[in-house]
């Protein structure tokens, strides 16, 4: 079978037929004992775009002897890129899972053989949601920087991420091998924009005596050298002790005594050490210092301390290392402390990943199970999040294993599964075997849609085949929203003669939906332009008041309503960040309870909600408060009178207010050349930017960093027409929701 099979996500057609024929007689316990958990590292890959995930991830997989070749971006050939769509454009759009076993060769678990289940993060802004299920389910993490660069936008954007899980990290200066390459500035841009203390562990080698090119890394923890003979394709790291002169080298003593200082302020015995006359901290054992670089990484109450190493993954030099750093400073699932993986037999299992294929119409879950073990035929409840007590069957289940996709018949606790047969699990379930009782776990944030477009087909015979495709994509992607044209979610209510309106996180994340209707689901499909979905708000605070009788089927229904809507925002915040959510009040105490029933309560309730989906302009009111004063009517009123009544209340008191227009603005980073800096600003100027800050990092690479707020409208095609515009000059580092601000007549 294919290597490509390693993963979750290549999950394609003949892999999906050997599933389905996958009887296998004696399939594997993926039980867990207390001792096979502590050999069990679950973590991801997170870096800025193009930071070398993906080509990590290949030397890792040679390494460990899964593939017998690397793969290459560039080429396209590439195991966790799969999708035509990553491959032509050489991004990663899709989290994609591998599993392998390794015995570390250094360091405290030096020869004990581990299992380590990796995630492949996308870079890019636009599939932030992916990485955000990774790292809800994993156990610690690492960080790629791209050693010209430093700290980027969307580095800095996923460590905070990471910071929100509380994940153990550990760092690795990458692309070492690059003639602008800056291992110093590099560590210094760490200590200025990302949280917590860098432990710097290896240090490049001296490139004294007219050295241009990076050859390798000193170890200042195991006082070892490790180095390349010529960047050719042989890939061959040499690794010996340093000698007696090179243990007197100045830079090295200093990078040993700053590493201990850091060391010594988390533990008192160290500490004294260091004060203590004639210390020498080549006398310091190695044992010592990993084991207090453990301690400290493995702190998730306190992630204050990261270990920091030296990389060069398109050349191999330093990738074993990382997964020996990964096996020995990363912690275990029994380590953590959000979830419990032992101290009950009950089940708790959490879905973060959930994968279709319209061939064959399998569902695919993927799962963390944190308590107890899945076994298969095991009936699931869901918990919590309103579906309480919903059943469904764990049919067949898949652990990942080498080069093949292995049929399993328990997955135990700390490990990553694929469920099939949970046709109604949603991302962010925790399930629980059915009779047993669990907590329901804390899910995972995901972005709102900014850009929307509506979505065609050729034929109205299509449009039934399109109705399910978007429904499956959006059971996938918690991200995709589908509309109404009149901007009002359509997800649970579809129907084949909607006209649909779909919206995502950037124009990347519309074009790659449009690849995988065309592909997947053989539709072709055409995509409307691109627009913003406007919202509106009221200027001042108003009340409504309407009394009337509705003749209907002879039977006279009457109904009187009342209620005053408040803007959330005043002229202080019209141009900032403006409340997120409107919030509806009901007085009770002025309800007349008399002819009034639960039901039409209930349509009240509805026709507010009615009312504020679709306002007086006819977009979605945002920031405004409602309050319901009065309502009563006659007995046996119809709901249908009752909601139409309090709904055109709602927009007639907005009008009374005077509605006003909302426009969404972006947050923007750019890195721009200096030759052409001053045409950017004058650019981004001209589109109603507000320039926030202008930088010129220390880096050699002459770039300019320019970080500005604009609105949406004016930047839909900004990514293509800059790359069109500069030739390759500008590049964004990021692009993210900023806030809601006021758009007036003129603009």
């Amino acid at each position: 079978m294919s290597h490509k099979a390693l993963f979750f996500q290549s999950l394609k057609p003949k892999i999906l037929k050997r599933l389905q024929s996958c009887d296998i007689p004696n399939a594997t316990r993926a039980s867990t004992s207390v001792r096979e958990i502590d050999r069990i590292r679950n973590i991801g890959i997170l870096a800025h775009v193009d930071g070398g995930k993906t080509t990590l991830t290949e030397r890792i997989l040679f390494a460990a002897g899964v593939t017998n070749r690397m793969g290459d971006v560039d080429k396209g050939n590439t195991v966790t890129d799969f999708l035509e769509m990553e491959r032509e454009r050489g991004i990663t759009v899709n989290s994609a899972a591998v599993s392998f076993p390794w015995t570390p060769e250094r360091g405290l678990l030096r020869g004990k053989r581990h299992v380590i289940n990796l995630i492949d993060t996308p870079g890019h802004v636009d599939f932030t949601v992916e990485v955000e299920r990774a790292l809800r389910v994993l156990d610690g993490v690492v960080v790629l920087l791209d050693a010209s660069a430093g700290v980027q936008p969307q580095t800095a954007a996923v460590w905070r991420l990471a910071d929100k899980y509380n994940l153990p990290r550990i760092v690795l200066v990458n692309k070492l091998d690059k003639p602008n390459a800056n291992f110093y500035n590099c560590v210094k841009s760490l200590n200025e924009k990302l949280s917590g203390t860098p432990l710097i562990c290896h240090t490049p080698m001296d490139q004294s005596n007219n050295k241009k090119t990076f050859t390798g890394f000193v170890d200042i923890v195991n006082l070892t050298k490790h180095e390349i003979g010529s960047l050719s394709d042989d890939f061959e790291v040499s690794e010996a002790p340093l000698n007696n002169q090179e243990l007197k080298c100045e830079n090295l003593l200093e990078a040993r005594d700053n590493l201990l200082n850091v060391l010594a302020e988390f533990d008192d015995s160290l500490s004294d050490l260091l004060l203590s006359d004639g210390f020498d901290s080549l006398k310091i054992e190695t044992e010592v210092i990993e084991q207090l670089i453990q301690k400290v990484c493995q702190d998730r109450g306190n992630i204050s301390c990261y270990p920091v190493f030296c990389l060069s993954a398109l050349r191999s030099l330093g990738v074993r290392y990382c997964i020996d750093a990964v096996c020995n400073f990363l912690p275990p699932p029994n380590r953590i402390s959000n979830e419990s993986v032992s101290g009950s037999n009950s089940l708790q299992a959490f879905v973060f990943k959930i994968f279709s294929n319209p061939q064959f119409q399998k569902t695919l879950t993927y799962i963390r199970v944190y308590r107890g073990c899945l076994k298969s035929t095991d009936v699931l409840q869901i918990v919590g999040r309103g579906r309480d007590g919903m059943e469904q069957v764990a049919n067949r289940l898949y652990e990942l294993d080498g080069e093949s996709v292995k049929k399993v018949h328990e997955i135990g606790s700390g490990r990553l599964g694929v469920v099939m047969g949970l046709r109604h699990a949603k991302n962010g379930d925790t399930l629980c075997r059915k009779g047993e009782q669990t907590s329901a776990l804390p899910g995972f944030a995901v972005p709102k849609p900014v850009v929307f477009c509506r979505v065609e087909v050729e034929s109205a015979k299509q449009i039934p085949k399109l109705t399910a495709a978007l429904t499956s994509l959006c059971r996938e992607d918690p991200s995709l929203a589908i509309l109404d044209v009149k901007g009002v979610q359509k997800l649970d209510t579809l129907k084949p003669e909607d006209d649909f309106v779909i919206g995502a996180t950037g124009q990347l994340h519309l074009e790659f939906i449009k690849h995988r209707l065309s592909t997947e689901f053989r539709l072709n499909v055409r995509l409307g332009p691109l627009n913003v979905q406007l919202k509106e708000t009221v200027a001042k605070s108003a009340s409504f008041e309407e009394s009337k009788t509705v003749r209907l089927r002879g039977i006279d229904n009457s109904i009187s309503v009342k209620l005053s809507v408040h803007p959330l925002w005043n002229n202080s915040t019209s141009q900032g960040s403006l409340p997120l959510e409107n919030l509806v009040m009901f007085e009770p105490d002025h309800l007349s309870a008399e002819g009034s029933e639960d039901r039409n309560l209930q349509a009240v309730k509805a026709g507010i909600y009615d009312g504020l989906q679709r306002g007086h302009l006819g977009y979605k009111a945002h920031h405004l408060s409602l309050v319901l004063h009065h309502f009563s009517t006659s007995d046996n009123c119809s709901p249908a009178v009752v909601q139409s009544t309090v709904a055109s209340a709602v927009r007639s008191a907005m009008k009374k207010a005077t509605s006003l227009l909302l426009e969404p603005y972006m947050e923007i980073e750019i890195a721009a050349s200096n030759d052409v800096i001053s045409d950017v600003i004058d650019d981004i100027t001209n589109r109603r930017a507000d320039v926030k800050n202008v930088l010129s990092p220390e880096a050699s690479d002459d770039l300019v960093n320019v970080a500005f707020v604009a609105p949406l409208s004016k930047i839909l095609d900004y990514s293509k027409e800059v790359r069109i515009k500069y030739s390759g000059k500008v590049s964004i580092n990021s692009m993210t929701m900023a806030s809601y601000s006021l758009k007036t007549e003129q603009q």
